[in-house]
């Protein structure tokens, strides 16, 4: 009777493990490429009805500049992605410089095949200099949900060449963390075949 217990034991371990071995040979597990393409525009705007200028403010060359931040977000994988949300974290020094502001805060969802634009403005009052070396200090945080999980990316703002800078984000299954979560189905199975 044990021997007997023991030989359906290692079948079901064996079969378990097998069709693991097999599924994650022939089957493509990246759940989702994302291609984020972030750009920084910083510039001046002799339009005084622009609306981000303060009320009553003049456009003043040798003091005025916009910042703008934009990612172009794009789903390349075969899963929907959802709460994609981004989040300027500011250098405190070009904080103080800011006068007006607009963010997009809004989360979206974004279907495989399909891109979004994330967009973030500032008008800020300085040295042209100043800020320009400022607003490179700050980085975007992207966040986004897919298949009940979190993840996150920090963008750096810092390079000159960030306009043309591509930042390709692929995650895959763990395969160590499958076979744990075969071991442990198939030890389970043995439990409630030992019961019987």
């Amino acid at each position: 009777m044990l021997k007997r217990k023991i030989f359906f034991a290692i079948i079901i371990i064996g079969v378990t493990i097998a069709v693991v071995v097999v599924y994650y040979k022939y089957h493509n597990h990246v759940d989702t490429t994302l291609q984020i393409t972030p750009s920084v525009r910083i510039y001046f705007s002799s339009d005084g009805t622009h609306y981000l200028y303060p009320k009553g403010e003049r456009p003043n060359e040798a003091r005025h500049r916009f910042v703008e931040y934009n990612l172009i977000v794009e789903n390349r994988g075969n899963n929907t992605i959802t709460k994609i949300l981004g989040k300027v974290e500011l250098d405190p020094q070009f904080e103080e410089l800011i006068k007006n502001r607009a963010e997009m805060n809004i989360p979206l969802t974004l279907k495989p095949g399909h891109r979004v634009k994330l967009g973030y403005i500032y008008f800020v009052e300085g040295k042209p200099e100043k800020i320009e070396k400022l607003a490179r200090l700050n980085k975007i945080v992207l966040t986004w949900e897919q298949g009940g999980t979190k993840y996150f990316k920090n963008i750096s703002l810092i390079s000159s060449s960030v306009r043309n800078t591509n930042v390709n984000i692929t995650y895959k299954s763990n395969p160590k963390l499958s076979y744990k979560q075969a071991l442990s189905f198939s030890c389970f199975l043995l439990k409630i075949f030992y019961k019987a």
